[in-house]
């Protein structure tokens, strides 16, 4: 999950790269662990482990946390990653993939700033 950082503080593209690491291997296992056998858990890992491959390549001057986990969720949704693509993604699949970008922390903490807007 894409952690929260202040606008002053510098954002370490290889610190994220290894969290969003733990956090694909805490949601869909390891190659070598049991979970492994379900198909969409590969593709899953395989899809993001390619993202991480083509953010860990480019510039990191212009990555944010935000930046960085909604180009994570893009890339890993999209199957022109460079990764050979064993089968298609499922709702599930988009799901793990979304919450491993950062995604959908960020789309609920957007629901409760405009909820508080509404609210005010």
């Amino acid at each position: 999950m894409t952690s929260t950082h202040s606008s002053s503080q510098k954002f370490n593209k290889l610190e994220w790269i290894q969290q969003e690491i733990k956090e694909t291997r805490k949601e869909c296992g390891t190659a070598n662990s049991g979970e492994a056998r379900d198909k969409q858990y590969a593709e899953v890992r395989r899809r993001v482990v390619g993202a991480l491959g083509l953010i860990a390549t480019r510039s990191g001057e212009d990555l944010t946390p935000d930046t960085a986990g909604r180009l994570l969720y893009g890339l890993a949704i999209s199957s022109r990653t460079g990764q050979p693509t064993q089968g298609e993604l499922t709702e599930e699949g988009i799901r793990i993939i979304r919450k491993i970008s950062g995604m959908t922390q960020q789309s609920v903490e957007k629901n409760n700033t405009d909820v508080i807007g509404i609210a005010a």
